[in-house]
């Protein structure tokens, strides 16, 4: 576990080294207005952080926004050093460092503690600023406050507003339901609040507070309308690019039917409004202007129509660059990425160099994920095009892609027999939809078989022969139909033979022995020569000890076959089967009381389920006691004779209820 919180708490180096060290000449001048970062160090944070994976990207982008920063920062961290959670007396707040190898050693010391309340940390960083200069306090968090439900209570309480210190929070993917009281916080403080899911917004999030710090401090007073003092808050980037996706999220108290508007400068064009039509807190979806500019972003109360609160919306120009792409084979999916923008509509499609009129494969960037996204390459080798285009099809960024031909070889036996599964290789390009198949000599023949090569990554499998005897083709057919590999192979009849077949008795139960085959889903069978296609026993063979398998003969007398078929029941051997009579009686004493036990004494094959039973010979359908007899070791069965006086009948009945001999009961 610490291995895995140190890769997500050292992706802040960056962040830290661009803050902490000295970049511009405005370090020294703006040492008394320079802000104060706070990261949340505890179990909670690290563990959202953690599962939104943020940092590794929010570190990535960082220097592009704070790099040109003139107004740097102070990096620290807070953690509770205590065996308990939420216990103030063990905070621990404390610098990372003045420069940069500092700060990597304290961050690989750094490991994630108990959850402890924002507020007395709020209260022991208001002190570093000390009472006669504004100081801002920006917080870096990825959870709620478990500590303080009334958070926004309490820091009232410290008046930071009236020490002319502001707190802004950034934060990194916490829930909307847990947003309001750091939401409170800043509203009451003058500070502002971004919740940022992304690297970009992150960054500018940031940068845009570190650069404000010089600011003075104003709170916020709920219930007296106007720009700076309404009860409203909103939070956006402060800066996005043209006609890219982001959310105004807007908290407060107010009323339904109030407008949210985008517009110009002169706020006559509105380019983008919603009417709010719950009273809670919530997030709009907007999409920005595809002209760069600065845009108003404006609330407006629904009974006088006044601008409540207003903030200025920068709209840069959407700088796109494609990462070069290696060569592709002929019809293979490859993965391309790209830096910039990620909009609506924005389409990624590949083009002939030549002929730019028709998308020859594209994809939505909006589809994507991390800017990064699949196309499938050209079935045609040579040079082409892959072009980012926004939604009025102008082209922003473009890069070369050379597709190569593919090279495709098979390798299996020359011979095979018919219905076996046999082994095979192959080298190809491994495309979607790319099969081999199994044909005749004619080249215009239907496919016996198929293999999609995209399902055996290793490629190598089996396929299973026709059982046809002949000549084949095993060929690679890429997705738009071209035959890449050719192999002829060819397709003998297997030898099967039986043992010969002594007369069996009807019902009785035989082993058959064979040489041959023994493939999945072949067939052992018993069936009547009159009526071929109706088998009377069967068993698949590679479900038996090799060579041998048991079948049920008949009950009925007379001349079968044994035959052995394959999975598509073509016939490869047969062997006759003489089915004989059963010797079959039975014996018992002629009369006997209601409820007396008698001895049955018997003679029969005593196959499967064989049986002796007492019925009513005025109503057959009445059985009474019966017995199964499907041992031999014994020539008789004891039964027990019906409570009821009558005549009876005992019956020796086959599995199918076939009776095969009867003897007279009387009870009295």
């Amino acid at each position: 576990m610490l291995g895995v919180y140190y890769k997500i708490i050292t992706s802040f180096v960056v962040i830290a080294t661009l803050l902490v060290s000295p970049l511009s000449s405005g370090f020294a001048a703006n040492k008394s207005n320079q802000p104060l970062i706070l990261i949340d160090g505890t179990h909670s944070n690290m563990g959202r952080l953690k599962k939104l994976k943020k940092f590794a990207v929010i570190a990535d982008g960082m220097a592009k926004y704070i790099e040109t920063t003139e107004q740097l920062a102070r990096l620290m961290v807070f953690t509770n050093e205590g065996k308990r959670h939420c216990k103030s007396r063990h905070l621990n707040l404390r610098s990372l460092g003045k420069s940069g190898n500092d700060i990597v050693e304290n961050i690989k010391a750094l490991t994630p503690s108990k959850r402890i309340s924002l507020t007395p940390v709020l209260k022991k960083a208001a002190r570093k600023f000390g009472r006669k200069r504004p100081g801002h306090i920006i917080v870096v968090v990825g959870d709620e406050d478990r500590c303080n439900r009334n958070l926004c209570k309490s820091v009232k309480k410290l008046r930071l507003a009236g020490k002319k210190i502001r707190v802004s929070v950034v934060s990194l993917g916490v829930p909307a339901t847990s947003q309001r009281q750091y939401q409170c916080v800043t509203r009451y403080t003058g500070g502002e609040y971004f919740n940022a899911n992304s690297k970009i917004q992150f960054g500018l999030a940031l940068r845009h507070m570190v650069v404000s710090s010089g600011k003075t401090a104003k709170a916020i007073v709920p219930g007296k309308p106007g720009v700076q003092n309404s009860n409203i808050a909103m939070a956006f980037p402060i800066t996005v690019s043209a006609g890219s996706q982001f959310n105004i999220e807007v908290s407060g108290s107010f009323n339904p039917l109030d407008q949210l508007t985008l517009t110009g400068l002169d706020n006559q064009f509105i380019f983008s409004s919603y009417y709010i039509t719950e009273n809670k807190n919530t997030a709009y979806f907007f999409i920005a202007p595809s002209n760069p500019g600065v845009y108003i972003v404006s609330y407006i109360g629904q009974k006088d129509k006044t601008v409540l609160i207003s903030r200025q919306l920068i709209v840069t120009e959407a700088v796109t660059a494609i990462d070069k792409v290696p060569p592709v084979i002929v019809g293979s999916r490859f993965s391309i990425k790209w830096k910039g923008a990620n909009r609506q509509y924005d389409q990624l499609r590949i083009v002939n160099s030549l002929d730019q009129s028709k998308s020859l494969s594209y994809t939505f960037a909006s589809m994507s994920f991390n800017n990064a996204a699949n196309l499938i390459a050209p079935g045609k080798a040579g040079e082409y095009e892959i072009q980012y285009l926004d939604k009025n099809k102008i082209v922003l960024a473009r890069t070369k892609l050379l597709v190569k031909p593919a090279v495709a070889s098979i390798t299996s036996d020359d011979k095979v027999v018919a219905g076996v599964q046999f082994y095979i290789k192959w080298k190809g390009p491994q495309n979607d939809y790319d099969k081999i198949q199994i044909i005749t000599s004619d080249p215009d023949s239907k496919p016996v078989a198929n293999l999609y090569t995209v399902q055996h990554k290793d490629r190598h499998h089996y396929l299973i022969a026709p059982d046809q005897p002949g000549n084949y083709q095993l060929r690679y057919i890429t997705t738009d139909n071209k035959v890449l590999a050719v192999r002829s192979i060819e397709v003998v009849s297997p030898k099967v033979s039986f043992t010969k077949l002594a007369p069996a008795v009807a019902g009785s139960q035989i082993q058959v022995s064979w040489r041959g085959p023994n493939h999945k889903y072949d067939q052992i069978k018993i069936i009547d020569p009159a009526k071929p296609k109706q088998h009377l026993s069967a068993h698949f063979t590679h479900l038996h000890v090799m060579g041998n398998a048991y079948l049920f003969v008949p009950e009925q007398p007379g001349e079968y076959q044994v035959v052995y078929t394959t999975r598509t029941n073509r016939l490869l051997a047969r062997t006759p089967l003489s089915v004989i009579k059963a010797k079959v009686s039975i014996s018992a004493i002629d009369t006997i009381g209601a409820g007396k036990y008698f001895q049955v004494h018997w003679v029969g094959p005593a196959n499967r389920y064989d049986q002796i039973k007492i019925v009513d010979l005025n109503d057959s359908k009445k059985e009474f006691y019966f017995i199964y007899v499907n041992t031999k070791n014994h020539s008789y069965v004891r039964l027990r004779a019906p409570k009821k006086a009558g005549q009876y009948q005992v019956q020796y009945l086959t599995s199918s209820k076939r009776i095969l001999a009867t003897t007279k009961l009387i009870v009295k």
